[in-house]
């Protein structure tokens, strides 16, 4: 299984992704990041149940993580899917 991580700052990406990696090391999850809400949406399109968990940056330009996970909602119909968002302070 896997888990996606999506933020448009390279990086916030690259340590969330890495704090993730190193949690879920042991139970052998592969993490997957994006950088935009459009490249994640069609990743989850192109398949529907490959990740158990969505992280999602609030604000991203083009599309946030608001819109992002409504897009994914619409577009993939189940709901096992677990959307947590990262807030930046």
């Amino acid at each position: 299984m896997k888990i996606a991580v999506c933020d448009d700052d390279p990086f916030f990406l690259k340590l969330v992704s890495e704090e993730l990696e190193q949690y879920y090391k042991s139970l052998d999850m592969c993490i997957e990041a994006f950088s935009s809400g459009t490249e994640l949406i069609r990743a989850v399109e192109a398949q529907p149940f490959a990740y158990l968990c969505i992280f999602l940056d609030i604000e991203m330009p083009q599309i946030s993580g608001f819109q992002t996970a409504l897009q994914i909602h619409k577009a993939v119909s189940y709901t096992h899917l677990t959307l947590p968002t990262i807030l930046r302070v």
